[in-house]
Formats: structure tokens, C-alpha cells, sequence
């Protein structure tokens, strides 16, 4: 119709995007647990962990579990650069909803590690005598991690880390001291009389929900890699499959309401 005009998707607000990242630091806790029982103690999202193997293998001079400790996070490190370049090349063509395509991919690649690793499981562990099946095994949830790490960075003003919490530690603790400061402030001398009011206004206090928000990953994660530790040692690797499904669903929100759009930031 003549004078009407295509409507741009309403994109995720902050409140919204803040549940997602939860919704998303749950699959990592999973995955990462997961990847930690059956890959021989390799971490899949948490690169801190490997990078200390790394270190300490190379003072031993065991130069094969180097290569076993730093794969990872060679892996890890692609998934982030493929994610940017999926991201940089959305927003040059006008692609509003890029996260539903990291978001598929990382479903594709855990989808694809159940079949490789229930063929080579013996005692709840991959054990093959091939090294290339074995390092295909670890990249395809290394890849899928560094694709979800890079997919949300930001919620709001607060930056967010989904496959690891060191980071949402630090930031809930510094949240933590700024709010006890704002507390006291309002209630200095006054306790009893402005308590009611300042915790009414403490949800709109800036620090408050950093410290909401930190906290829920910290716990979003634990409840994710306790999800797949319970649910590993019940279903093996077909574990997995909820996560999957969870990925499948966001990609599909983004679609409708993108999650990080080109051509908007955060609606707060």
C-alpha cells in the first residue's frame, strides 16, 4: 500500500534481555559441567580453568596435555570471532535478528556432539584412540560456548559474560559495597523511620540491580552445571537435548524480538 511503511521488529527490552542472559548462563553451567565429565576434565566454558592446565603442563614438560589444556580454548577463542563476524556482517547487510543465527549454530553443534560422544563413552567418559575424533569432540561445545559468550555482552549499562561468572563476581561484589554506601546514607541516624522507604527504591537503584543481576548468573549457572551433572549420570550425553531445545526457542524469539539488533541499543 502506497505511504504505508515496514515495521521494524520491537527489539528485546533490558529487563528482557537481563532474562535471557540468565536463561542462557543456565546452558553454559550444563554444558561446561557436562563437557567436564565426559571429555577427561576439560572445560568447555570456562577458559580460566584450561588456561591454568596450559601453564602447569608446560612447566612439567607434558607438551601432549598442553595441547590436550590449550585446544579448548583455541576453540573457544573461533567461536567468539565467528560470532563478531556473524554479528559485523548482519549489521553491514541490515540483518536485524543475527542472534537467532548464533543462537541455531550453537544448537547444531551440541546436537551434533551426542551422537559422536554416546559412539566412544566407556564409564561415563569419551575414550577413543584417535586424537583428531577425540579434538572434534572437544571443539564442537568449545565453539558453541565462544558463539554464546560473544551473542550477549551487554544488558543495559552492565556488561555480562554468559559462559563464565569470575567477572559477575567481581561485579556484584563492587555492586554490593556501592549499594551498603547508599543504604547508609538514607538511613543514617533514621533507621527505623526510612527503612520502608529505601527498600521501596531499592529496585530502581542502579547498583541494586547489578547486584540482582550478578547474583541470578552466579546462581543460573550452579543450577545449570548441577542440571547436568544429575541429568548426565540419568541420560549420558542425551542430556543435552534441553539445552538444545532452550537455544532453539531464543533463536526463535530473536527472530520476533531481536536480542542484540544492528540497529538499536538496549530499550531500558
Amino acid at each position: 500500500m502506497e505511504g504505508s511503511h515496514t515495521r521494524k521488529p520491537q527489539p528485546l527490552s533490558a529487563k528482557e534481555k537481563a532474562v535471557l542472559a540468565l536463561a542462557i548462563t543456565w546452558v553454559a553451567g550444563f554444558v561446561d559441567a557436562v563437557g567436564y565429565l565426559v571429555l577427561s576434565h576439560i572445560y568447555t566454558s570456562n577458559m580460566s580453568g584450561n588456561t591454568v592446565g596450559v601453564g602447569l603442563h608446560a612447566a612439567l614438560r607434558s607438551w601432549s596435555e598442553v595441547a590436550r589444556e590449550g585446544w579448548p580454548i583455541l576453540m573457544f577463542v573461533a567461536g567468539l570471532v565467528f560470532c563478531a563476524i556473524i554479528h559485523e556482517s548482519g549489521k553491514r547487510a541490515g540483518i536485524v535478528a543475527t542472534s537467532s543465527i548464533t543462537y541455531a549454530l550453537e544448537a547444531a553443534l551440541l546436537a551434533a556432539f551426542i551422537p559422536l560422544s554416546l559412539a566412544h563413552l566407556d564409564g561415563g567418559q569419551v575414550r577413543t584412540q584417535s586424537a583428531p575424533l577425540f579434538y572434534l569432540m572437544v571443539a564442537l561445545p568449545a565453539i558453541a560456548m565462544g558463539l554464546q559468550n560473544a551473542t550477549i555482552s551487554h544488558v543495559g549499562a552492565l556488561s555480562l559474560r554468559t559462559t563464565h561468572v569470575t567477572g559477575s563476581l567481581t561485579t556484584l561484589a563492587e555492586a554490593l559495597a556501592v549499594y551498603m554506601f547508599w543504604l547508609h546514607d538514607r538511613t543514617r541516624g533514621r533507621l527505623r523511620r526510612r527503612i520502608g522507604i529505601v527498600l521501596r527504591l531499592t529496585p530502581r537503584q542502579k547498583s541494586a540491580q547489578a547486584l540482582a543481576l550478578m547474583t541470578g548468573s552466579w546462581i543460573a549457572f550452579v543450577a545449570g552445571a548441577v542440571s547436568g551433572a544429575v541429568l548426565n549420570s540419568k541420560w549420558q550425553t542425551h542430556c543435552l537435548l534441553p539445552p538444545i531445545a532452550l537455544l532453539l526457542i531464543l533463536a526463535g524469539v530473536d527472530i520476533v524480538r531481536p536480542i542484540a539488533p544492528a540497529w538499536a541499543k538496549d530499550v531500558e
